[in-house]
């Protein structure tokens, strides 16, 4: 068994799918691979914090969730064109002023790590 096929096989065996012999191959593998061991071990970490999680009830209702949004979409298509004009350049105008924030934001960001590496901050 090479590397690839124990890391397809890693979660299964975390999860007792595996059937006794492949799990047994597994078990050669990982016995000569420190590599793979190490990989499992974070693995096995990783699904006992996913399985700590708390279990969340699925939403039965999900028009609630959507209703609000619908009602938005159905008032800007009865705005007439006047109106989704309006409210096209309003939402432009925020994506514009979220993009500026986010380009400054990068710059200042790296403007900093920058003068940090020079010796400057």
């Amino acid at each position: 068994m090479d590397c690839r096929e124990a890391r397809r096989l890693m979660s299964d065996y975390l999860e007792e799918y595996l059937a006794d012999s492949e799990a047994d191959v597994l078990m050669e593998h990982l016995a000569d691979c420190e590599e793979c061991r190490a990989e499992l071990a974070e693995l096995d970490q990783m699904l006992d914090v996913v399985h700590g999680l708390p279990r969340q009830t699925p939403v039965s209702d999900l028009w609630e969730e959507f209703a609000p949004k619908f009602a938005e979409i159905r008032a800007e298509m009865r705005a007439g064109i006047r109106g989704r004009t309006i409210l096209y350049f309003a939402h432009l105008w925020d994506a514009i002023i979220e993009g500026w924030t986010i380009f400054v934001s990068a710059v200042r960001y790296n403007t900093k790590r920058w003068s940090m590496v020079d010796g400057n901050g």
